[in-house]
């Protein structure tokens, strides 16, 4: 993820909101994409889109109905959808055809 994307999430849930999400959200998403970080290791685990995906939306959807409503979460998730779609496509294309 990338500031693009969690400033798009902050315009469409507001500033106030959204700070007490990125910091429940950072949280478990740190763990799960860096998970011996607490040892000393930096390895970052590469996930597919679908992956990736589905990783935002179930830590998203914990907050389902006390900090964000279901449409928000719907709306987050295809923020980043559009986003990781837009980055990987002109890769696979460069891979598959040259």
């Amino acid at each position: 993820m990338d500031l693009k994307i969690i400033d798009e999430w902050a315009e469409l849930i507001g500033h106030e909101r959204a700070k007490i999400v990125f910091d429940a959200f950072f949280s478990k998403k740190i763990d799960l994409d860096f998970p011996n970080l607490a040892q000393g290791d930096l390895t970052h685990i590469k996930k597919s889109i679908i992956a990736e995906l589905e990783e935002v939306g179930t830590i998203l959807m914990e907050l389902d109905r006390t900090i964000l409503t279901h449409e928000e979460i719907i709306k987050m998730v295809d923020l980043l959808a559009r986003d990781l779609i837009s980055k990987s496509l002109p890769d696979a294309f460069v891979k598959k055809y040259f």
